[in-house]
């Protein structure tokens, strides 16, 4: 009744079927042996996102196994998230989060970034009021930081852009006015209105000589 240990290592692709035959003076028997590969998850389908000005995004990706685990670091770290869509805290910056799969104790080779993008909104920087005599256009600017574009309006909120560019020419004013105008970004972040003034001023009338 003596029993002889024996191990091997095997390195199957998929699960596999493995036989053992024990062989002693009394003859022979053979065995089977099971092994169960469970293959590392997957991510895919990223889906970063980006917003103008600080606050919260949504993250998403998908997994072609398990379930999934986020993180704000590339190796070990806190658990953030175990959703496929992930809602960020407020940032203030871009910030890069990893995400792994995880099934039956298995969990991606290595962890997926996925960035939060926060561009910035940019005020306009300086304006510059207009003034006329009596009545007539007048030329105001503004400036912003280079790779803007400024728009004009005539309401502080919502309405028609009535032109771009560092200046505006009003049309024929017969008292003051005030514009407005604001600063676009190239990712396309807007900023809030800024009041520029266009004044018309009376002429002095000679009442007696």
């Amino acid at each position: 009744n003596s029993s002889i240990n024996d191990t091997i290592l095997v390195m199957p692709a998929d699960t596999s079927l493995y036989f053992v035959t024990g062989t002693n003076v009394c003859g022979s028997s053979k065995s089977s042996v099971y092994v169960n590969v469970i293959p590392n998850p997957r991510i895919f389908n990223v889906q970063p996102s980006s917003r103008c000005g600080n606050g919260s995004l949504s993250l998403s990706v998908y997994v072609d196994l398990g379930t999934v685990r986020w993180f704000s670091a590339l190796t070990e770290g806190s658990q953030l998230a175990t959703t496929t869509t992930f809602t960020t805290p407020n940032l203030s910056s871009t910030t890069t989060f990893y995400v792994e799969g995880i099934y039956n104790g298995c969990v991606s080779e290595t962890r997926t970034p996925v960035t939060a993008t926060i561009n910035p909104i940019v005020p306009i920087s300086t304006k510059s009021d207009g003034n006329v005599c009596g009545s007539g256009s007048v030329v105001i600017g503004a400036t912003a930081p280079q790779g803007c574009t400024i728009s004009w309006y005539n309401e502080q909120t919502g309405g028609i852009s009535l032109g771009t560019g560092a200046t505006f020419t009003t049309p024929i004013l017969t008292s003051s006015t005030t514009f407005y105008c604001d600063a676009t970004t190239t990712f396309g972040c807007i900023s809030s209105r800024t009041a520029v003034n266009a004044t018309v001023s009376a002429i002095p009338q000679i009442t007696s000589v």
